[in-house]
């Protein structure tokens, strides 16, 4: 007998968001796409991985542990069995997850003291949630396969809602995890009793700060690193902390100045150096007592990595978390910060290397979401026919090859890969490469789903032809912003990017130290019939170019705001229509005033042409005798935040073509 057998594997999101370090979202995102691996390995190693459908690897080889393959939580195969060796298949499935994660855990674990140590094991125990089910097909009630997935995905989605609930067998009144709050401390209490040296102990045996109550499962993406992310030492997924992902553009300027300004920066990073050693001493630089005095990591030579992705010219191998005067506070408990010494003198120290090199890194760096666009409806239209799971197999192909180009991609734009499996996509990118990498993505994936076309009706009833694109939200935060607000802000501005109308699009979100957000949203382009985008990525590209070459100033984006503000109609004011013209019309002499124009005539007249593409955005054009004309009602808070937003990235594109930024 013939059965369809899905399997899932979580959580997911709660379990990847609960994170207060990157080390933690690497290794939360990896060990969900290792035990997902083992799955679908059980099921090879049962049924032969022909019958494998998603995944689908080039060879068993990739289904082993250890290996980069990435594997999305949802398994899908065909299996030929009777009814009680299917339930046997679900069973053996579930004790290779078991295995493995029990393997990972005794190795994480296996030099460290816990409080409770039977605790500690039965939090990992109950950690993965697993729910299988199997539909025959070939049978009066389900004859297709296309049929026998539609069964399935119904079952599975009731069985998932359905939950069980037990007795937690490990309650107590301990303290709770200050990550999740949800699970209790497992890290012996006298290491949090504030004396010398403790907070020491706590990175160098647990890898927590002084004041992290951490659970077996925060433990767990702590220690699991070694075996998660390298292979016989060496690694093979690179970790990269939210500051140096956000001191990138600084790192690349060091990496421009000429030789003798390099020289004297090294001096000054020197003596720096040595008073971050007094501050946090360490004889062993292989086992850091901080996260302050972790190294890049090695890799192989014929890794295909940018230059000076490692590496750079003047600070060498240190992380960018030492070029923010915020992190030498990380190891301190609160009494030792203000009467210390070693801390005032390393910040002189850092002080004094800004004055040499004349610059200062940026504190903020991107998160980015990416998830596909209409791919529920595409594994729908391609299940259809006699030959839907082979359709099945193709698409799982393509999405493969997706997945094992992002890294490269990320990378190439200096940006460090957190996940990428089917058509999920997470990474930590610097801000003067993030736009560009989520555009060429756009475009990969595009490229590599474009023969899985589906149809869908438009306003009008209409069926139009459409295939899958990928759409991206964009969080800009503060380098020391927690980790699972940058997701939720993420999150939601992918969300917002998935609920424009024909999808295919790119949502930003910069939230300032000082709490206010700035929303945008683009299209990658209008070349599907259902796209409505009012604005597009090329047209933000344009905003940013012109304040990069400082034709645009500083000021533009909130006097326009100002005015905006004060003229901004009422509801139900009988004059809306009329304020409205009015403030577009305003806000185009405006711009037309802090224009910057070039005195080359040949410069003047493309700068000429983008201002007059810039009207077109704010609804205004110009007549025969060069006023201003309103031609059609705009959100002018979209247009202003997208100058806000093209300000930001702006200023991270590292040198302006010559140019200075002037204030307007």
């Amino acid at each position: 007998m013939t059965f369809l057998f899905i399997a899932t594997i979580g959580p997911v999101q709660p379990f990847i968001a609960s994170a207060r370090r990157t080390r933690d979202l690497y290794v939360g995102s990896t060990l969900l796409s290792e035990l997902s691996k083992t799955a679908a390995n059980a099921i090879a190693r049962e049924e032969g991985i022909a019958h494998l459908i998603f995944p689908t690897p080039a060879d068993e080889g990739e289904l082993e542990p250890g290996t980069s393959f990435n594997v999305a939580n949802k398994i899908v195969a065909i299996v030929d069995r009777d009814p009680q060796q299917v339930t046997e298949l679900g069973k053996v499935v579930r004790e290779a997850i078991n295995q493995r994660l029990t393997s990972i855990r005794d190795e994480a674990f296996h030099s460290i003291q816990f409080a409770d140590e039977d605790k500690a094991k039965k939090q990992i125990d109950n950690l993965v949630e697993y729910s299988w089910v199997a539909v025959p097909f070939g049978t009066k009630e389900t004859p297709t396969y296309e049929a026998a997935r539609e069964r399935a995905e119904a079952t599975l989605f009731a069985r998932k809602n359905t939950h069980t609930f037990g007795p937690v067998t490990w309650g107590s009144e301990q303290a709770k995890s200050s990550i999740d709050g949800k699970l209790e401390c497992v890290i012996p209490k006298d290491l949090y009793q504030g004396k010398e040296g403790q907070a020491k102990k706590l990175y160098t045996w647990y890898k927590a700060g002084p004041h992290e109550r951490l659970s077996a499962v925060d433990l767990l993406k702590r220690l699991a690193a070694n075996q998660l992310l390298k292979t016989n030492g060496t690694p093979t997924h690179i970790v990269l902390s939210t500051s140096h992902i956000a001191a990138t553009p600084f790192l690349q300027r060091l990496n421009r100045m000429t030789q003798d300004e390099q020289e004297r920066a090294k001096e000054a990073w020197k003596k720096y150096l040595q008073q971050v050693d007094r501050l946090v001493p360490s004889h062993r630089q292989d086992e850091p007592t901080s996260p302050l005095l972790e190294r890049l990591p090695s890799v192989h030579s014929e890794t295909n990595l940018p230059e000076n992705y490692l590496t750079n010219e003047v600070i060498g191998t240190c992380d960018g978390a030492m070029l923010f005067e915020e992190r030498l506070l990380d190891d301190m408990v609160t009494q030792e910060r203000k009467e210390n010494k070693a801390f005032k003198d390393a910040q002189a120290a850092l002080k004094q290397f800004f004055k040499t090199v004349g610059m200062h890194p940026s504190p903020y760096y991107a998160l980015l979401l990416a998830d596909g666009d209409g791919m529920g409806k595409a594994i729908e239209a391609h299940a259809k026919g006699e030959h839907g799971a082979e359709h099945h197999r193709n698409l799982s192909k393509a999405l493969s090859r997706f997945s094992e180009d992002v890294e490269a991609i990320v990378q190439r734009h200096y940006g460090s890969l957190v996940y990428a499996g089917g058509d999920d996509v997470m990474a930590l990118l610097p801000l003067d490469a993030v736009l560009e990498c989520a555009h060429e993505l756009a475009k990969k994936f595009k490229e590599e789903l474009h023969t899985f076309s589906y149809q869908e009706k438009d306003k009008e009833g209409k069926e139009i032809t459409k295939w899958p694109t990928l759409s991206a939200g964009i969080a800009v935060v503060h380098h020391v912003s927690l980790l699972d607000e940058a997701l939720a802000l993420a999150r939601s501005a992918e969300h917002r990017a998935k609920d424009q109308p024909g999808k295919n699009a790119l949502a930003i979100t910069i939230r300032k130290r000082s709490g206010e957000d700035y929303p945008l949203t683009v299209g990658w382009d209008n070349d599907t019939q259902s796209s409505q985008h009012s604005m597009l990525y090329e047209q933000l590209r344009e905003i940013i170019a012109l304040y990069e070459g400082g034709f645009i100033p500083k000021g533009a984006a909130y006097e326009l705001r100002d005015m905006v503000q004060r003229l901004q109609p009422a509801r139900g004011d009988l004059e809306a229509e009329q304020l409205q013209k009015i403030i577009q019309i305003d806000a185009a002499r405006i711009l037309r005033r802090k224009l910057l124009l070039p005195e080359r005539s040949d410069e003047r007249k493309e700068v000429e042409k983008k201002f007059a593409d810039l009207l077109k955005m704010i609804g205004v054009e110009k007549d025969v005798n060069r006023a201003f004309m309103f031609e059609q009602k705009v959100d002018m808070t979209q247009f202003i935040n997208a100058l806000i937003v093209a300000q930001v990235f702006a200023e991270e594109a590292g040198e302006r073509k010559g140019k200075d930024q002037l204030d307007g």
